[in-house]
């Protein structure tokens, strides 16, 4: 194999791998951020989403038995109104949350929603009745309301609440731990090609090295040989005398 074939090759081999390690950073980078934006984006929405709807839940029952304990109009009034206020919040939220989980979803995701759905009119429905008991002054049938029929309504919906923020934050953590194993494994593989560069690198610059050493020294003996044979620095004379 000519010299210029062999460097070529081992140049061309060293820059192979650079392309192949430049594509495994760039394909690491793209699902590393792919999956950062899935956790972040759509996961963890989904699980704020409903603690949004779980809070604004318990703050309808607060306003409830705020409403069922006074007794002063004037001061019924802003309870009521948060509680008009934390039901359209709760409705939109339950909207938003059904959006994204029309674009991604799991099975058992799908089926808490379906459980918080059936839960909800009921719950809602209570809640409002309960109010409108408070806001008339008729505060024994609020309470005794609340207790039989508000807070079992309210406790199946809350149940039905924590079930969706459990699942969807470890869908959250999986998709975590998975990005971080990916990256984990992307990087082993640019060391272990890295390693593997340095040593094609290495391999070739020895050998350039004694290529060029060989030439130099080769040319070098020759210029000595050609000298070697007349070191007086007379010149030669004919091998024939004449008279």
């Amino acid at each position: 194999m000519k010299i210029s074939t062999r460097l070529c090759t081992g140049f061309g081999l060293l820059i192979l791998l650079f392309i192949i390690c430049t594509g495994i950073a760039l394909s690491a980078l793209s699902r590393a951020s792919d999956g950062m934006d899935d956790a972040v984006n759509v996961k963890m929405k989904k699980y704020q989403i409903a603690l949004d709807m779980r809070g604004g839940l318990r703050d309808m029952a607060i306003a409830v038995r705020n409403m069922a304990l006074l007794t002063d109009p004037e001061t019924m009034k802003p309870e009521w109104d948060r509680l008009q206020k934390q039901k359209a919040l709760y409705i939109e939220n339950r909207k938003a949350l059904e959006g994204v989980m029309k674009m991604e979803s799991t099975p058992q995701s799908r089926e808490i929603l379906s459980h918080i759905l059936q839960a909800e009119g009921s719950a809602l429905a209570s809640l409002e009745q309960a109010g409108k008991l408070g806001l008339a002054n008729q505060a024994q049938e609020a309470t005794a309301y609340l207790m039989n029929v508000t807070r079992p309504a309210q406790s199946t919906l809350l149940d039905a609440l924590n079930d969706m923020t459990q699942i969807q934050m470890k869908n959250t953590q999986s998709a975590v731990e998975q990005n971080s194993q990916a990256a984990d494994r992307a990087s082993l593989t640019l060391v272990l090609m890295a390693a593997a560069s340095l040593v094609v690198a290495t391999v070739t610059c020895v050998f350039t090295i004694r290529v060029l050493m060989r030439q130099l020294g080769g040319g070098s003996c020759a210029g000595a040989g050609a000298c070697s044979g007349n070191r007086s620095g007379r010149p030669y004379k004919s091998g024939h005398s004449t008279s």
